[in-house]
């Protein structure tokens, strides 16, 4: 029980914080479960809704650099024969000799090189995640790779990418409907603005079943008052949002996981690549339900919609494991669950029916960014080496 003397939480009398269990009657199914990451993620409440944590990101940020002392290969010396800019695509660059130990620079585009010299400036679009250090390695070369995996040359020295940045301010949000439990109840129970620490948001379906999406925040409670969503619930106004925010147009998509899922397949196809990208999100997140097929199946890939590599994981992911299903969403991810436990044990045959609209729609993204990567040759490999694909 709270003693009688504690203080009022922003008008919230501290008893209605006691005694606090799943709603009954007219108040709709709790959302969300919040997880203090600080203490073996104990529960600090569940929540009905948040607004503020579908947001459409500012998108990542346009820099223009100089490769100093550049030694272009592959693409880039043709980019570099160009009279006008070339989109490249996406370009890594790596303090090694091996690609994927680096940073990987969005949208590429070579602008030509700087006074007829041995520098290139380009332009690209940085990683949401992957941010380059403010400070540039201490490396004689930086090396530039294809997200393939080609070479595309080397260069001394990065100007304009290794600069302090600040992050993007985000939030507030407000928590509607909240039961708050131990740590967060105890510290509504002594007024606000109050400090919770660092929360796991996770989202819940109607019967009550975990999703992991990475939605983390530093819960920083500005204020809190009775939630006419039912007695003995509190909304609370906080100052942050969470990490890696879903966009708006991943809230549909919620919703139906929220209702328990998609029940038929292809209704990710309705969505650009944005809503895709969410959608996997979503199936990464979901638990899987039901033992593991067992080797010797066929599966059957509906390719009719995959128009981008996005679109590909969504179909295989669908074809494996059922409506809304997962099965990698990307290249690393796809080769795991190749391997088994992720709904099917090898030995199995995939059928990928109308892979020509893949094939088409790739060769196509390819050729407009003068890219030596063919995506459906990589995918076709890559299954090929681990189960039987049948293209129809």
């Amino acid at each position: 029980m709270v003693p009688a003397e504690d203080p009022q939480v922003d008008g919230v009398i501290p008893t209605l914080l006691v005694g606090l269990a799943l709603p009954f009657g007219d108040v709709p199914p709790f959302r969300y479960l919040l997880l203090d990451d600080e203490s073996d993620d104990e529960t600090l409440g569940l929540c009905l809704d948040i607004h503020g944590l579908f947001v459409d990101p500012p998108g990542p940020e346009l820099v223009r650099i100089t490769l100093s002392g550049c030694e272009p290969e592959g693409v880039l010396r043709d980019a570099l024969d160009s009279p006008v800019p070339v989109r490249l695509g996406d370009v890594y660059v790596d303090a090694g000799d091996e690609p994927g130990q680096g940073w990987p620079l969005r949208d590429v585009t070579v602008l030509g090189r700087v006074d007829g010299l041995a520098d290139v400036a380009v332009e690209a679009r940085l990683h949401d995640f992957y941010q380059p250090p403010c400070c540039p390695p201490n490396v004689a070369e930086f090396r530039l790779w294809e997200d393939g995996g080609s070479a595309m040359g080397t260069c001394s020295g990065i100007d304009g990418l290794f600069v302090q940045r600040l992050p993007a301010p985000s939030g507030p949000m407000t928590l509607y409907g909240v039961e708050p439990r131990n740590k967060l109840r105890r510290l509504l129970g002594k007024g606000t603005p109050v400090p919770i620490g660092r929360t796991h948001v996770v989202f819940l379906d109607r019967q009550g079943n975990h999703f992991y999406p990475s939605w983390y925040t530093m819960l920083d409670v500005r204020s809190a008052v009775p939630s006419k969503a039912g007695d003995g619930l509190v909304d609370l106004v906080v100052a942050n949002g969470v990490s890696d925010h879903p966009p708006r147009t991943a809230r549909s998509i919620w919703d139906m996981w929220f209702a328990g899922g998609p029940r038929e397949k292809n209704l990710w196809a309705g969505y650009g690549l944005e809503g895709r990208e969410a959608w996997l999100a979503a199936a990464l997140s979901r638990p899987r339900t039901g033992p593991e097929q067992g080797p010797g199946q066929t599966f059957h890939i509906d390719g009719r919609f995959v128009t981008d590599e996005m679109g590909f994981y969504c179909a295989l992911g669908e074809a494996v494991n059922g409506p809304g299903g997962y099965f990698g969403w990307n290249w690393q991810a796809i080769r795991d669950c190749l391997s088994g436990g992720f709904g099917a044990r090898p030995p199995f045959t995939l059928v990928w029916h109308d892979s020509d609209v893949a094939r088409a729609h790739l060769r196509l993204e390819a050729e407009r960014a003068i890219s030596r990567r063919d995506p459906f040759a990589e995918w076709v490999d890559l299954i090929r080496a681990h189960v039987t694909l049948e293209l129809a």
